[in-house]
């Protein structure tokens, strides 16, 4: 692990923060972030904020790093959250592969979280180690966090650690992998902490796993409880097949989309008509913590000869408001449809300034992508009149029609022209033996009298000379894909 940035911060975050990275060389990266963020009852009680948690999530390149592909354990708001952390400090490791030039780490911020310190280092040989970590006591509170980001995974892991026992307790720490615990088989242990300082007694532990290409897991967490210490913990990479593994739609929390209506007011008068002022007011908390929350789902169609339809889902308050996105028909027909055992996920990015908010940030959208084996389908929607809409694109001329989504192999958002929307590539990889190496890039601009996506250009790029598929925005799977139809 080669240092290559490193800053100690020491900040209270009110608003969202970036930082710019160099990475002068394409490759694999880990980025580390220690944090802390206390909860809605430390901030309420402290007069810091009322009924107000802090909380904070990282995004690289404007994208939110916790994707869908986790499972429901993980899903909690944000990667630092108050109302678990408790004012705890956690470190975060997050492993994602660059093309060299500039990225972007930012965060999206909710009250007054501690950002103490970041740093950024490139992994050399694909892993990462540290050795000697000691914790602050804590009570059952998360520790460490090791996250890949986007196509890679992890391949193996090894921990030592170390959990004594004192008078009134005993030290313990908890593994979990993709949010599945690790059990302790020990006869008398606690069940839910692999290093059980009861049996353990200071006594050194170790726990060793690989993984298969399609069982790579992408998260890894440690919770800890009194002062335990890890001697050693190594862990592997490698990109991940995400074409061919299929993923369950899971919930997850959109931070930046759509922020919380914080008028906690409003939601107590409408539930004092139905219980108590005391419960009216814990309802209308329950309403205030939930409302903005978003996730994806396959609910079943009314309409004849559909099986399915996706289903984007909004909290506004005790209601859950629901956009339909795609359908699944019986007969296979939609050649824009994101399918269950497509890799779906979906995040939010600023797209245009039609429309400034009083913060001066950009428009805000939500981009759904699913990934098969054949293409990648990005739908683009943007909030209208308190309505979740499609943006529709006009296709190509003389090889497309309108078209409800963008299909290619890759599809990227870029300002190049400096209007304030983003104008869209959609790149695809030729397969064919007369044009091998080739990737086609059709080009779309945001009309806003049609209110949609119209083509301007083509553009074509040989990558026959470039040693990494991604620096030339193809994804590699695809490559493999279109290169196995073309022989």
């Amino acid at each position: 692990m080669k240092k290559i940035y490193s800053k100690q911060h020491g900040i209270f975050l009110n608003s969202d923060f970036s930082v710019n990275i160099d990475a002068q060389v394409a490759g694999m990266y880990c980025i580390e972030i220690h944090a802390s963020a206390k909860s809605w009852w430390q901030n309420t009680v402290n007069g810091r904020a009322f009924l107000k948690k802090d909380s904070m999530t990282p995004l690289i390149n404007n994208k939110n790093v916790i994707s869908i592909r986790g499972k429901n354990k993980l899903l909690v708001n944000d990667l630092w959250n108050g109302n678990i952390l408790k004012g705890a400090a956690q470190t975060a490791y997050i492993v994602a592969s660059f093309s060299a030039g500039a990225q972007t780490l930012s965060f999206s911020v909710l009250g007054k979280p501690l950002l103490s310190s970041i740093a950024v280092y490139l992994l050399e040989n694909k892993t990462v180690e540290l050795n000697g970590l000691k914790t602050e006591k804590r009570d059952r509170t998360p520790w460490l966090v090791f996250m890949t980001y986007q196509e890679l995974g992890i391949a193996s892991v090894s921990i030592s650690a170390m959990a004594p026992q004192s008078k009134k307790d005993d030290d313990d720490i908890q593994l979990k992998i993709d949010g599945k615990i690790v059990k302790n088989e020990d006869l008398n242990a606690h069940k839910a902490w692999y290093w059980c300082g009861k049996i353990l007694k200071g006594k050194k532990k170790e726990f060793q796993k690989e993984f298969t290409e399609n069982t790579r897991p992408f998260r890894i967490d440690i919770v800890a409880d009194g002062t335990p210490c890890i001697e050693n913990i190594r862990i592997t990479l490698e990109k991940k097949p995400i074409l061919f593994i299929k993923q369950d739609v899971r919930p997850y929390t959109l931070k930046g989309v759509d922020r919380k209506n914080k008028n906690l007011l409003l939601w107590s008068v409408i539930t004092i008509f139905f219980a108590s002022l005391v419960v009216s007011i814990g309802i209308g908390a329950y309403a205030y913590q939930s409302n903005g929350m978003f996730w994806l789902s396959f609910d079943q169609s009314q309409e004849e000869g559909a099986t399915y339809v996706l289903t984007l889902n909004e909290t506004r308050g005790i209601i859950t408001h629901k956009t339909p996105i795609t359908t699944r028909y019986s007969n296979g027909d939609n050649f824009y449809g994101i399918e269950k055992d497509d890799t779906v996920t979906f995040y939010s990015q600023e797209i245009s300034n039609e429309h400034i908010s009083a913060s001066g940030k950009r428009n805000q959208a939500i981009i759904i992508e699913g990934v098969s084996a054949q293409a990648k389908i990005v739908y683009v929607l943007q909030n209208r009149g308190g309505e979740w809409v499609s943006i529709p694109n006009s296709g190509e001329p003389g090889i497309s029609g309108p078209a409800p989504a963008f299909r290619g192999h890759d599809i990227s958002f870029f300002d190049v022209d400096g209007t304030g929307w983003d104008e869209v590539k959609s790149s695809f990889y030729v397969g064919y033996s007369n044009a091998s190496d080739e990737v086609w890039h059709s080009w779309y601009r945001y009309e806003p009298m049609m209110k949609s996506f119209v083509f301007f250009k083509k553009n074509k790029e040989n990558v026959a000379n470039k040693h990494d598929f991604s620096a030339a925005e193809v994804d590699e799977e695809m490559v493999r894909e279109s290169k196995y139809y073309k022989n």
